[in-house]
């Protein structure tokens, strides 16, 4: 078996075209990597392999966790996620952040066969800097 990403796809199975993205309406990390997982295998008749990751903010009470990449209300706008998450840390001195990345494999009948948790502690830094992904991890310091 070998991988092949979303993004090259089409050199793969051209008559699938463009796959919208799935809706992740889950409640937690698991939820969204089995959400995506099916709904890619569904789509194309392939194995798939999906992950969810997120924040978790001790001084927040868990937030942003799945909301991460939608913390300040619009998907993917990472500059005021930061913004909404530095500035709720400051006002609690908290420091403390957990990530939670998580991976999903599902079985053709829909159950799902593989699931990989972690978690990488680590501290806050208001300096922002990019390194691929969802930009509100990029102010994580891992210790």
């Amino acid at each position: 078996m070998r991988l092949v990403p979303l993004s090259r796809l089409d050199a793969l199975k051209p008559e699938l075209g463009t796959i919208e993205e799935p809706v992740e309406d889950g409640t937690t990390f698991m939820e969204n990597a089995r959400i995506k997982a099916r709904y890619y295998r569904d789509k194309t008749g392939l194995s798939a392999l999906a992950d969810d990751s997120g924040l978790s903010v001790e001084a927040l009470d868990g937030a942003p966790g799945v909301y991460s990449a939608r913390y300040a209300g619009v998907h993917g706008d990472d500059a005021a996620n930061n913004q909404k998450l530095i500035a709720e840390l400051r006002a609690r001195r908290g420091k403390r952040l957990r990530r939670l990345p998580l991976r999903a494999r599902p079985r053709a009948r829909g159950r799902t066969g593989t699931v990989d948790r972690g978690k990488v502690y680590g501290l806050y830094s208001s300096r922002s800097t990019r390194h691929g992904g969802v930009r509100l991890r990029s102010i994580f310091l891992s210790c």
